[in-house]
């Protein structure tokens, strides 16, 4: 037997009157043997003989009975039918003798101290005499030769439907609980593999590698976010340098060339002029080493053509 069955039994024993298992006592003991109708439904004294169901509920209540003795009850009544001829009828009491003597048994055979057969006669409202009780249980016992003992293969045999929920309960506790018992040992042995192991990386969870910025863009908008913002800050510094230089310079030819005595080489110096501030622009902006944004290098060529259209607009005040 299994010592999870062994468990259950022990488990569902200790807990409280099943009402299934009341049921089951119901329908084993109306399925025993079949009475005779036409027998008279009275006995000692014309008192009325109650329902099977109400007889062994108020022993139930009076005797404050467990599991257990209704499981061995349960098991008397499947033997004492396989004893039973098959064609055999009884009186109309009948099954409540039988159901009566079975609980006798079975709480002598349970219990060490037990009741006498006077208190039952007392418990039953003297529904049977003494000497009734007393032939009930001789005639059991040599109908069932004595046989008393219940094993635990017969108990989950007949009540596996209700054995089986706790049984699966305690299956699911146990393997909970060896599970809990994993996660605390893989808990343990995980800070001593974290100390054990070096921070730089060569343990048995590596450092992920570092992958270098690729120089050449792929696209102008990714070589824009790729950059840094110094160097951004950079370009747009030059950049803007060589705008103001280019304007510095050109301011002081135009200077030179309006101290010069010839009035008529004055539209001939300011396009020298200008042709000669653009051509060292470009060239200082093309020799900067940094790698220009495209949009940076469009906003300096815009500085630079809006500078040309003042020099034009200057030069043309002037003439």
């Amino acid at each position: 037997m299994d010592s999870v069955d062994s468990k259950a039994i022990e488990l569902f024993i200790k807990s409280p009157i099943d009402q299934d298992l009341v049921q089951k006592v119901i329908v084993k003991t109306l399925q025993i043997i079949p009475c005779d109708k036409n027998s008279t439904v009275y006995v000692d004294d014309d008192k009325k003989l109650p329902s099977v169901s109400k007889f062994l509920n108020t022993l139930i209540q009076a005797l404050d009975l467990n599991n257990g003795i209704l499981m061995s009850t349960v098991v008397y009544l499947n033997r004492l039918k396989s004893k039973l001829p098959k064609n055999c009828k009884g009186l109309t009491s009948t099954r409540h003798r039988i159901l009566l003597s079975c609980l006798i048994l079975s709480i002598k055979f349970n219990n060490d101290f037990s009741m006498k057969n006077y208190d039952w006669l007392k418990l039953t409202n003297k529904l049977f005499n003494l000497k009734d009780i007393n032939l009930m249980e001789r005639q059991l016992l040599y109908l069932l030769n004595w046989h008393l003992l219940v094993n635990e293969f017969e108990l989950f045999h007949h009540f596996s439907q209700l054995l089986c929920p706790i049984k699966d309960n305690l299956m699911n506790k146990y393997r909970m609980k060896q599970y809990l018992k994993q996660q605390q040992k893989l808990h343990a042995t995980s800070p001593k593999i974290l100390a054990s192991s070096p921070q730089t990386g060569t343990g048995p969870f590596p450092a992920p590698p570092i992958t270098p910025i690729s120089a050449s863009p792929i696209s102008s908008q990714r070589s824009f976010e790729s950059h840094p913002i110094s160097s951004t800050f950079s370009t747009i510094r030059k950049s803007s340098s060589a705008s103001i230089y280019s304007s510095s310079s050109a301011e002081s030819a135009f200077t030179c060339d309006r101290s010069r005595p010839s009035p008529n080489s004055s539209f001939d110096s300011l396009d020298n002029i200008s042709m000669e501030s653009i051509e060292p622009t470009t060239q200082k902006l093309r020799s900067i080493p940094v790698d220009v944004n495209p949009l940076i290098e469009l906003t300096a060529l815009n500085e630079q053509y809006q500078l040309n259209k003042l020099l034009e607009s200057f030069h043309h005040t002037t003439l």
